[in-house]
């Protein structure tokens, strides 16, 4: 899969791995649709939250895969017990 890079957590989490990780949490496959990188597109971004921790305390705790799974909890929880449904590729 696509070679773009995020940085969530203090670790970097590969395109693919986030698109692995949301298809088991979505009980959906992903219907890609590659396109060739745009003008603007950057290979990996990475949240500074050092002002946020100075001013606020603030330090992310949550891994990725953990903070999904707990979103979809919550999701089903609201009454949603059906899958996601996104009907646009990615």
């Amino acid at each position: 899969m696509g070679g773009f890079l995020y940085t969530i957590q203090n670790r970097i989490v590969c395109w693919g791995e986030m698109v692995q990780i949301l298809e088991k949490e979505l009980g959906l496959p992903a219907h890609l649709n590659k396109q060739p990188s745009q003008p603007g597109d950057v290979p990996q971004t990475y949240a500074d939250v050092s002002k946020a921790h100075r001013l606020l305390g603030y330090m992310p705790r949550t891994p990725f895969e953990e903070g999904i799974k707990k979103f979809m909890n919550w999701h089903r929880g609201e009454g949603h017990d059906e899958a996601i449904n996104c009907s646009t590729d990615l």
